[in-house]
């Protein structure tokens, strides 16, 4: 009797031990799926990072900053009181750069502007900003900006 209750002891000692390591195994294939699943995500973000890098970051104007920023004023008849100056290349390395006054401006017609430079494609950095009261009038804006784009 002493024997079998031993026996039996030893068998559900091993039976225990066995569902305890399936438990285990279980937990770890669990473990491993997930981590796999992180793997693929990781894999899925590097081919999108390499697929944006082979893109071309900017597109470059087709013609002189000056040139393209007056077909924008005359689409928004501005062209008369619009003053542009070219920046020295050494103020603004790898980009070309304009200096912009307009002046006797209403505000809704120096929000189309700017809303204009700004989602211009090729992008258009508009670097500085300053508007002030015209002089005439002072329900008028003056704006000066500083245009930068990609040589």
């Amino acid at each position: 009797m002493v024997v079998t209750l031993a026996v039996i002891l030893l068998f559900s000692g091993v039976y225990f031990a066995v569902k305890g390591l399936t438990g285990k195994e279980a937990d770890l294939r669990r473990r491993i799926a997930l981590q796999e699943e992180v793997l693929k995500q990781a894999q899925a973000l590097i081919d999108e990072k390499n697929r944006l890098n082979a893109q071309p970051v900017q597109k470059k104007l087709t013609q002189p900053l000056m040139g393209y920023i007056e077909s924008l004023a005359e689409k928004h008849a501005l062209t008369s009181r619009l003053q542009m100056n070219m920046l020295p290349e050494k103020a603004v390395s790898g980009l070309q750069g304009v200096e912009v006054k307009v002046n006797d401006l209403t505000l809704d017609e120096m929000v189309n502007l700017v809303h204009t430079l700004e989602s211009a494609d090729p992008m258009l950095v508009i670097d500085q900003l300053e508007l002030a009261a015209a002089f005439r009038d002072k329900d008028l804006l003056r704006l000066t900006m500083r245009v930068l784009a990609i040589k």
